[in-house]
């Protein structure tokens, strides 16, 4: 099991199709994985993605409203970037917070170890 963040997208805005081709540049990295979670929110684009998910053949896992403890891993992880960057760093403009997540994601990634892993790093 991975730890890793695999993606963050800092823009003003992502639209379904944006997002498909994310998640198909994911799995061009990563493989394609046997289920994903969606979460109910109303922002998400859920007509791209649930036919990105036919077209790839990939399985949704739907978070019930109210509910984010069936979605542990990604509420963990998401808790832990606002609080350790998203909190702490005012952004000077788009490029800057892409330049700082991306840094942000890389020492998540590689240079952190993580109790879940045994204190080991994902990258390890």
């Amino acid at each position: 099991m991975t730890r890793e963040c695999l993606a963050a997208i800092p823009d003003t805005s992502i639209s379904g199709r944006r997002v498909a081709r994310e998640l198909t540049e994911l799995i061009a990295r990563r493989g394609k994985p046997g289920m994903m979670s969606l979460t109910t929110a109303p922002s998400l684009p859920r007509n791209a993605i649930l036919a990105w998910s036919k077209d790839h053949q990939v399985e949704w896992h739907f978070i019930a409203p109210g509910k984010p403890m069936q979605n542990g891993f990604c509420e963990s992880f998401n808790g832990r970037m606002r609080d350790e960057l998203l909190n702490e760093t005012l952004f000077l403009g788009l490029d800057h917070a892409r330049t700082t997540i991306a840094e942000w994601a890389d020492d998540y990634n590689r240079s952190r170890p993580h109790s879940a892993l045994g204190y080991i790093t994902p990258a390890a």
